[in-house]
């Protein structure tokens, strides 16, 4: 009797233990530090007197380093509002993206940024979720975004004005971890 005793408390235990390990030991977080090249275009909107609120869509790749050379590329698409302050020279904004591996799994994101008006800001960009080999991945990390050229049309007083630009945007440190 004692030995079954033993014996149930042994397979007991050691359900507890996986239990409480499993999710732990399945997860594994990856650091790597970013760069995209990105394009962008979109509209203009006047807000007011010296302000205006860009409306646009920006594609790029991105790239990941794990410190020991690129480990991955994904093609991206991102949506962004972004309302610059001409007079106070700020800048704030905040839009969503979808990164897409080669093999078209895909990993989705939020991100909201504060800066300088046409010069770029700095914010948060939070992986939320994933599909195919990255469903339930999260992660993300802190950005600064860049503006390298931008060219405005003329204003249409009723559509707007077209903008489009080139920039960038680096992550020292992003990590994902991975279910």
């Amino acid at each position: 009797m004692l030995n079954r005793q033993n014996w149930i408390a042994h397979i007991a235990a050691g359900l507890v233990l996986a239990a409480l390990s499993g999710p732990a030991l399945a997860q594994q977080t990856k650091m790597y530090s970013g760069f995209a090249a990105i394009d962008s275009e979109g509209l203009v909107v006047v807000t007011g007197a010296d302000q205006f609120r860009t409306l646009s869509t920006m594609t790029g790749n991105l790239f990941l380093d794990d410190g020991n050379g690129l480990v991955d590329t994904a093609d991206v698409l991102c949506t962004s509002s972004m309302d610059n302050d001409l007079a106070a020279g700020t800048v704030e904004g905040s839009g969503e993206c979808v990164m897409t591996a080669p093999d078209g799994a895909q990993m989705y994101a939020i991100w909201t940024c504060v800066g300088d008006a046409m010069v770029g800001c700095d914010g948060d960009f939070k992986i939320v979720s994933g599909h195919d080999r990255y469903e339930g991945v999260t992660g993300g990390g802190l950005m600064t975004v860049r503006t390298m050229e931008t060219t405005l049309a003329e204003e249409d007083a009723t559509a707007g004005a077209e903008i489009t630009g080139r920039g960038f945007v680096i992550w020292d440190e992003f990590f994902l971890k991975l279910p």
